[in-house]
């Protein structure tokens, strides 16, 4: 995503090449100085007035702002905020490094096993503590803090490399067109989406969100190269990468501990987001009419990022009404991982009764299995023996299923002598 080069460009019948990104804005601001001088002379002001207003913004005439295109940035300008980006976007790196860090720590500095988590990560535990999303806490606790702290956590090394490379690289393309204030603003909606989203869809599992700003700068980079595709060559190569990382990054978050719902929920809010603050900041050459439509489309583009979060918290506390409805969305099952892991499971197994009146048992994760014939509904089992009997049948924690082959109904004597 390279800026400007080798571009054409026409301007009251004069055809401008521009080479580099120096000339692009050194004929700009030849081009609008022209357009100044050319507007106000012909409303009647005189050679030398229009001299001293040269550069001099604040004692202009109104007049002077009416020009159709607005003073281009100097260059000092420019590498300021190139600057300002960077330290925000390196601090946002260090954040998300330090968080991975201390979750390590909870865990005692281990990993779990790759089949848990195969982003080389600690398991639920740890990222719970350290502020993970969990739709039970925030809904039920009110930890409501984990909406600061989850957009900056990744669930593993290679979910933390990934969402810092895409924030650093898309975060200093968008640079080129926004302030450091504006990134801000654009992370913290996207993050916020992302947490909001992923607590109401995915409402069993207990997720990072540190991808949510990664999609979400990538959504700014695709309004961008939308809304000045004029400004940009290369867009085979550009759209090329931002396919690749979309890819890539959506891969990642069909793993356990991250989340595709809440991806998407900050890829669109990035996207409307980006695109409402650079219809702010550009002007039109037409009339103030059209100036006012392009207030207000920038106006519905941010109201609708910023509905997005809302709406997830109003879910939240209305009791997630899309819980559970995607999980494949939230994380996709395959022989490699176990979804499960992700999940947060009842500690307890329950027993219910057969229109045969033979008696079956509910493990944590929903699995049903029939206890043997000889107990009847009529039996009396203690807490304790149905304990004994969860722990036989299914774990606790209900991460691996009994196969058939080790299924205990296929031995009931050993589950009568348990009664």
């Amino acid at each position: 995503m390279q800026q400007t080069q080798n571009d054409l460009y026409a301007e009251g019948g004069t055809e401008v090449w521009v080479s580099s990104t120096r000339a692009y804005r050194a004929a700009s601001e030849a081009q609008w100085e022209g357009r100044r001088r050319t507007t106000m002379s012909s409303n009647g002001f005189a050679p030398s007035s229009i001299s001293q207003y040269r550069g001099n913004y604040s004692t202009a005439p109104s007049l002077y702002y009416n020009t159709p295109i607005a003073p281009p940035p100097t260059q000092a300008k420019y590498r300021r905020s190139r600057r300002y980006a960077a330290i925000f976007l390196n601090l946002v790196s260090v954040a998300h490094v330090a968080m991975f860090v201390v979750a390590l720590l909870l865990n005692k500095w281990t990993l779990v096993d790759l089949s848990i988590n195969p982003l080389l990560g600690p398991g639920i535990d740890a990222l719970e503590k350290i502020g993970a999303t969990s739709s039970l806490k925030m809904s039920d606790r009110y930890q409501y803090w984990r909406l600061a702290t989850s957009p900056f956590l990744g669930a593993g090394i290679l979910h933390v490399a990934a969402n810092i490379s895409v924030i650093y690289t898309f975060g200093m393309f968008l640079a080129t067109a926004l302030d450091v204030l504006h990134l801000v603003l654009l992370y913290v909606m996207s993050g916020l989406a992302a947490v909001t989203v992923s607590a109401n869809i995915g409402d069993t599992f207990i997720t990072a969100a540190g991808s949510g700003p990664a999609f979400g700068y990538i959504g700014g980079s695709i309004a961008l190269l939308l809304l000045r595709r004029r400004h940009f060559v290369n867009h085979l190569l550009s759209w090329a990468l931002v396919t690749f990382s979309l890819a890539v990054n959506a891969f990642i978050g069909a793993t356990p501990f991250v989340d595709n719902s809440g991806n998407t929920a900050g890829l669109v809010s990035g996207a409307l987001g980006a695109a409402g603050m650079l219809l702010l900041k550009q002007r039109v050459l037409d009339t103030v009419c059209g100036e006012r439509l392009l207030r207000v489309a920038a106006a519905v583009l941010l109201s609708l990022a910023a509905v997005i979060p809302i709406l997830g918290i109003i879910g939240l506390n209305a009791g997630t009404p899309l819980g559970s409805c995607c999980d494949v969305w939230v994380c996709a099952p395959t022989p490699w991982w176990d979804c499960g892991a992700a999940q947060v499971w009842p500690s307890t197994c329950s027993l219910s009764a057969s229109t045969s009146s033979r008696l079956s048992i509910t493990c944590p994760r929903g699995e049903v299995y029939p206890l043997p014939a000889s107990v009847g509904a009529g039996t009396n089992i203690t807490a304790s023996t149905l304990n004994a009997l969860c722990v036989t049948y299914c774990t606790l924690k209900g991460y691996v299923p009994p196969s058939s082959a080790d299924s205990p109904a296929a031995s009931p004597g050993s589950h009568t002598a348990l009664l």
